[in-house]
């Protein structure tokens, strides 16, 4: 008797489950087939007049009103023109009525896409973070600070690919060839980025002061649909401790653009090489080419990333790139020690 009860309960939890399974989706289907429509009313208008239009067209062409001019096409149908006044006198109404509502309709359209994109212009992101902080004066340098962080935030980098390649040894020195290309993403859906908090930057070891010059920048350009190819930073050999560049990010609303670079420098290879990235970054792609006469040994570390520890033997690559994701600004770095196996 019990071991029935207990079947029972349990084809009853079953079936509740079942339903409330069978429930949920159909309230997701719901949810997403209402905000389908919401995101598309403008097509679904459309659709609806064309096809209005479309049977207002075979009714009057099937009552003999429209198209009677195409005496072949009404001798095929064996329909006959219609000589009701009435009826020729409604649909030349429907007609009229037709085109006066798809006129309408179009210059409603046109006039709310001009105001949209009015509006999109004039609504500058300070007026947002008043909205957020209203005590803050909008002139203030406290205003400006945050327009400045919001906007350093709302530039990511979906893609990064990092290329090093190591060409040579000499006296517990290493030389580098790397190459940088990054996606950047301007997520403001209607706010034009044109900052100056774009950075660059390389930091001399202590061994490689009598390399002269220790470093060369070759190439950093940054391309957009909107501007096309710019050269942001000339091409120059690194001055004595450091290069350090600012930057220009110029990216229109929901834009995107290439920020492509090359450069080389000479590093002690018992120091080790430290990466902090400019901007949030989803995907990071790090390669690694030995292109010594040496078997060299590579330990890649990234914040909260498994360490990665690499074997490269002469004029060899890696295999496949490391791969590390949502990498943040300020926080996370990737760490890279070489060392030459004897």
């Amino acid at each position: 008797m019990e071991d029935n009860e207990r079947i029972n309960q349990q084809k009853s939890e079953s079936n509740l489950s079942q339903k409330n399974k069978t429930l949920g989706l159909f309230k997701r289907l719901k949810i997403s087939f209402i905000s389908w429509v919401m995101e598309n009313t403008v097509l679904i208008l459309f659709i609806v007049t064309g096809l209005y239009g479309l049977g207002l067209l075979l009714f009057g062409l099937y009552n003999g009103v429209y198209l009677s001019e195409l005496v072949g096409l009404y001798a095929d149908l064996k329909i006959k023109e219609s000589s009701d006044s009435y009826i020729i006198s409604f649909y030349a109404s429907a007609e009229q009525d037709y085109w006066f509502f798809v006129f309408i309709g179009i210059m409603a359209w046109f006039i709310s896409f001009l105001s949209s994109r009015k509006e999109a212009k004039n609504d500058k992101l300070i007026t947002k973070i008043n909205h957020f902080f209203p005590e803050i004066d909008p002139s203030s340098a406290h205003m400006r600070y945050l327009e400045q962080k919001i906007n350093e935030l709302s530039c990511i980098a979906d893609y990064v690919s990092r290329k090093v390649i190591i060409s040579s040894f000499e006296n517990n020195l290493i030389e580098t060839q790397i190459t940088v290309v990054t996606k950047l993403v301007n997520i403001h859906h209607n706010h034009d980025l044109t900052e100056n908090f774009g950075e660059f930057y390389v930091t001399q070891d202590d061994a490689v002061k009598s390399k002269k010059p220790w470093g060369r920048l070759n190439m950093f350009i940054f391309d957009t649909p909107s501007m096309g190819s710019e050269e942001l930073v000339k091409p120059q050999n690194f001055p004595a401790d450091k290069f350090h560049e600012k930057y220009n990010i110029k990216l229109n609303r929901e834009e995107v653009g290439t920020l492509s670079s090359n450069y080389s420098s000479w590093a002690e290879v018992r120091e080790n090489s430290e990466l902090t990235p400019a901007f949030f970054t989803r995907q990071y792609c790090f390669e690694i080419v030995n292109n010594t006469a040496s078997r060299l040994k590579i330990r890649v570390s990234c914040t909260r990333h498994p360490d990665s520890v690499i074997i490269l033997a002469p004029d060899k690559g890696m295999d496949a790139a490391l791969v590390f994701k949502n990498i943040r600004p300020d926080e996370d770095s990737i760490i890279i020690n070489v060392e030459e196996e004897t």
